[in-house]
């Protein structure tokens, strides 16, 4: 008797499970951060919580909540952009478009209206300050990368900003000097036969490396970080898809083949 596996079906419904939950995710972070953009303009006098929002933090200990009150703030500012885009006709279609995370929507309290509406456009860039569209350029002609997206970074949002308000004439980078070379296995390339992966490296501490490395260099110009994560991504993808491919195929094969086999049991 063949023992019963007992593991998660790598299938749709999975997929569809794993939509609703993080739609339910997004949603709640969005409330919260409405919510907590409402008390925040109620309660906040001359740049500071008022006494009785104060009282009332300590009362009923909503740094169990939140962790801190420049925490809760995070999240207030962040409601702001919520409301500056539901509140302006041209930009509540791109509602659904906004990041999914507190800390890329808090890097957008700084853009303007009219940032906000181009960067939900493409990706633009200026080599000086100005506001004809014709000197701007962008990340690709023949196709539009909206530098907000539902999972934008806040470093990117950050450094875009950056960018943009103090643009730079474009010059020839010297960044060319060899200096520290990371190489991962290639164990992160592995999967078993059902298209789970079994390396002992795992996709997301790459993702998560990189991140480390990029917040370390964020805004020091001295440096340049060239990362093949885009790729291995890519390499990722389509291995563990031809491998569950493979598996399925194989599944549905020995299916119909069982289909076809006659069943004798009883006769002699």
């Amino acid at each position: 008797m063949a023992l019963q596996d007992n593991r998660i079906q790598l299938d749709e419904a999975l997929r569809d499970e794993f939509a609703a939950l993080k739609q339910a995710e997004t949603t709640a972070i969005f409330q919260l951060a409405r919510k907590a953009y409402s008390v925040r303009e109620q309660y906040l006098n001359d740049g500071k919580y008022s006494r009785d929002f104060k009282l009332y933090w300590n009362n009923f200990e909503l740094e169990t909540i939140f962790g801190s009150m420049s925490s809760f703030t995070k999240y207030a500012l962040s409601g702001a952009v919520l409301e500056k885009v539901l509140g302006r006709y041209e930009l509540k279609n791109c509602y659904e478009q906004l990041p999914q995370t507190v800390s890329a929507l808090y890097e957008l309290r700084y853009h303007s209206v009219e940032q906000l509406e181009m960067c939900f456009q493409d990706t633009y860039t200026r080599t000086e300050k100005t506001n004809d569209r014709d000197r701007w350029s962008k990340r690709s002609k023949k196709k539009a990368y909206p530098l907000i997206h539902p999972h934008a970074t806040a470093a990117s949002l950050r450094n875009w900003h950056r960018k943009w308000e103090n643009p730079q004439a474009e010059k020839a980078d010297n960044r060319q000097l060899p200096f520290i070379e990371i190489k991962a296995s290639y164990s992160v390339l592995d999967f078993d036969k059902s298209g789970n992966p079994n390396g002992n490296l795992k996709i997301e501490e790459l993702k998560d490396l990189l991140s480390l490395v990029e917040t370390l260099l964020d805004g020091n110009v001295k440096f340049k970080l060239e990362s093949n994560l885009d790729r291995i991504q890519k390499s990722y993808d389509r291995s563990r898809h031809d491998r569950i491919e493979r598996a399925q195929s194989k599944a549905t094969g020995e299916l119909a083949k069982a289909k076809k086999t006659p069943d004798f049991g009883g006769m002699t």
